[in-house]
């Protein structure tokens, strides 16, 4: 113990626990992995059965939406950030630093990410499915798409 700095001490005495630690972070991953799979699975056959079909053309019946947009977009966001945070995790070199800051970063981006764009994709595909029963949407929907003038 003696001559060490405390980087150095502490490296020694914590091995086990960084062991540990990467074992813990990789069976995270992988089950994130797992899980960011199949979401990637559904986004992907979500994104050739669009929600409010095809015309004859091919071309999507909810093009010019907003609400479409944001459902294309969220879908996109999905597939990429589901398997891509989650792989660099995998990745990762698992050292001393690595773990005091960026595996636990992106875990959180990875979860957050994969959560709240899925949670998109979801509502509005219900709101393109839908909208035509619902009395509230066409409100939130003209506040949405209004188009504001500016005056030079």
């Amino acid at each position: 113990m003696k001559g060490k700095n405390p980087e150095e001490l502490f490296r020694t005495e914590h091995k086990r626990l960084l062991r540990n630690g990467e074992f813990s972070m990789k069976s995270t991953a992988n089950s994130c992995m797992l899980v960011a799979t199949l979401i990637a699975t559904v986004v992907f056959a979500a994104a050739f059965s669009l929600p409010g079909g095809n015309n004859n053309e091919g071309t999507p019946n909810n093009l010019q939406s907003t609400t479409f947009l944001i459902f294309v977009l969220s879908d996109g966001l999905a597939l990429l950030s589901s398997i891509l945070m989650f792989l660099s995790i995998l990745i990762s070199r698992y050292t001393e630093h690595d773990f005091l800051k960026w595996l636990p970063l992106k875990l959180m981006i990875g979860l957050t990410s994969l959560f709240f764009s899925m949670t998109t994709a979801f509502c509005f595909t219900f709101i393109i499915a839908y909208h035509s029963g619902l009395k509230w949407f066409s409100q939130i929907d003209r506040c949405c798409t209004r188009k504001v003038n500016v005056v030079d």
